[in-house]
């Protein structure tokens, strides 16, 4: 449902000022658990100063909570985990969640992206979601001005960057 609001144009953005710190430990804190019974080390990079951005809260939390998901359903048994937040030039941030999971070829890419598109792990889905988690993190983090890289290779893992803007100006209020 929300993927499609942002699709149509009804989706908004709910701007406050907030630490993005805080954010990113409340994501991480959702997912947790299902890391620690997998076996999987996570691990924070985060500034030890404030990082104040203008953004929709909730829609970043769910950002986070995506890639993490993600990060955690395709790494195995004693993989890592990490999650970053750095100030970028041009009052930008950047948010990086690195997995040392199975990673994905070239040609998965694309899927990985799809409405719907569930990689295969050894000829099967993954346990969890239903293929939405990255659609919507790339659609809400455009809603926010901002871009969403994901680099991935087989074996190594996959990294996935949300460069988003720090204040209002530079992100829509809605999407068109």
């Amino acid at each position: 449902l929300d993927l499609s609001r942002v699709e149509t144009g009804v989706a908004s953005l709910k701007v406050d000022a907030f630490d993005v710190r805080d954010v990113v430990e409340g994501a991480l804190r959702l997912v947790q658990d299902k890391a620690r019974r997998s076996g999987l080390d996570m691990l924070l990079d985060l500034p030890d100063t404030p990082v104040t951005i203008v953004a929709d809260e909730r829609k970043l939390r769910q950002i986070l909570v995506n890639l993490l998901s993600n990060a955690v359903n395709y790494t195995d048994p004693g993989g890592r985990v990490v999650v970053a937040c750095k100030l970028r030039a041009g009052n930008s941030i950047e948010l990086t969640v690195r997995d040392t999971g199975i990673g994905m070829t070239a040609e998965q890419l694309p899927v990985a992206m799809e409405r719907f598109g569930r990689v295969k792990r050894d000829g099967v889905s993954a346990p969890d979601g239903v293929g939405l988690g990255l659609p919507l993190t790339q659609a809400l983090v455009v809603l926010h001005g901002g871009t969403f890289l994901l680099e991935s290779e087989p074996g190594t893992g996959t990294v996935a960057t949300v460069v988003l803007p720090t204040g209002p100006d530079q992100a829509s209020t809605a999407h068109p």
